[in-house]
């Protein structure tokens, strides 16, 4: 077997367990199921190779955005934060040159670990199976004081071993965990694991992922979308349009030589997958790799929908932790050192997180926007196609 073709099984075998765990546990989580889920990894699995791995964080920040718009004013108001978004995308393409104002380092580093702050609330209520409810982490944290620490030690159990696998694995096998993703392999062992702790005729209270069927993608997304056409929340749709425009160009921030065409290619990838999946964004089509992309995509369509009988036993308490390991792995702690360089910077990053965590991500991620535009004056201009 000659370079080429190892290199395209690796790239393929890494693509395969980096995409399906994400996807999936980002859809059950956010409540839209498995077979949207299914959709969004092939989806995924199709762009990632093509993608020049940078960032992270920005999807778990659309992600998040999406989810928070999707439980709170519905699958419509989604659409139409979508279409906002692209269209204001489209609208800074029209210039020959469209300058941006560059992120200050302080207000983004705190942006970055409000993100990963705020999936560690939402989703504990899932690691944990107290089924807390709210769409903020100020409501999160009320549901729970309300509810009472009453955990699902078992769930607790599944979560936990996913938690120390992916932490511990990319450290003791860094070369085996860039062919197969440690998020793979957190989430096959707890599957397994719920197969003989909680037999199928078993009553339990375990919370788990469920079938992937159509009827599914119709109850939790399309009938949804279409009866809340008339309850579109315009002013809710428009805020977070424009908080998914500025996440698009947050890594573009962090790049002085982008083109247009990264830009609308980082503002397609958060939109559409933000929701889904936490592929990285693109800053340029690597078209050699196409083959593993459309390799991946076919047998991630063949796996998922396959093996439909393990997927619905995935437990929902192993899909919250991967996405909670996730963003803390995502985190460049070198740049949030840098924010305590001065008191300027000390004081931007502590009021950005605290708006953050005060008023949801999605406001307190404009908030933070604003500020960054007061307080620097640099500003990154694309180039021409």
């Amino acid at each position: 077997m000659n370079n080429k073709s190892v290199s395209l099984i690796k790239e393929t075998a890494f693509t395969l367990t980096s995409v399906i765990p994400f996807a999936l546990s980002m859809a059950v989580c956010a409540g839209m199921g498995t077979f949207a889920g299914a959709v969004v990894a092939c989806i995924a699995a199709l762009v990632f190779p093509i993608v020049e791995q940078k960032k992270q964080m920005p999807k778990y920040l659309s992600f998040l955005i999406i989810a928070y718009a999707f439980n709170a004013f519905g699958a419509a108001t989604v659409s139409l934060a979508i279409i906002i978004c692209g269209f204001i995308i489209v609208l800074c393409c029209f210039e020959k040159k469209t300058s941006f104002p560059k992120l200050h380092p302080s207000i983004s580093s705190a942006v970055i670990l409000s993100v990963a702050l705020t999936v560690t609330v939402l989703f504990t209520t899932d690691y944990f199976g107290i089924g807390a409810s709210g769409n903020t982490v100020r409501e999160i944290i009320a549901s729970y004081l309300s509810l009472g620490f009453h955990p699902n030690w078992r769930g607790v159990l599944y979560g936990t071993i996913v938690l120390v696998i992916m932490i511990t694995f990319p450290r003791k096998f860094k070369k085996n965990s860039k062919i197969i993703n440690a998020a793979f392999y957190a989430l096959l062992i707890s599957t397994v694991l719920n197969f003989f702790l909680n037999p199928p005729e078993m009553i339990s209270a375990i919370n788990e992922a469920g079938k992937l069927s159509l009827n599914e993608y119709k109850d939790n997304i399309l009938f949804p979308l279409i009866s809340s056409f008339s309850n579109i929340s315009y002013k809710n749709a428009f805020y977070c349009g424009v908080a998914l425009f500025f996440s698009s160009y947050y890594a573009l921030s962090e790049n002085e030589n982008h083109s247009r065409k990264d830009f609308i290619l980082c503002g397609a990838s958060n939109c559409l997958l933000g929701f889904g999946s936490c592929i990285v964004l693109p800053y340029g089509i690597k078209k050699e790799k196409f083959t593993a992309g459309v390799l991946s995509a076919v047998i991630t369509a063949i796996l998922v929908f396959s093996l439909q009988d393990f997927i619905s036993r995935i437990p929902v308490h192993t899909c919250a932790v991967i996405l909670i390991v996730g963003a803390w792995q995502s985190i460049k702690w070198s740049e949030i050192k840098n924010t305590f360089s001065s008191a300027k910077h000390i004081t931007l990053f502590a009021v950005s997180v605290i708006i953050c965590m005060f008023f949801g991500i999605t406001y307190g991620y404009l908030i933070s926007v604003a500020l960054s535009v007061i307080f620097t004056n640099k500003k990154i201009v694309s180039k021409d196609f």
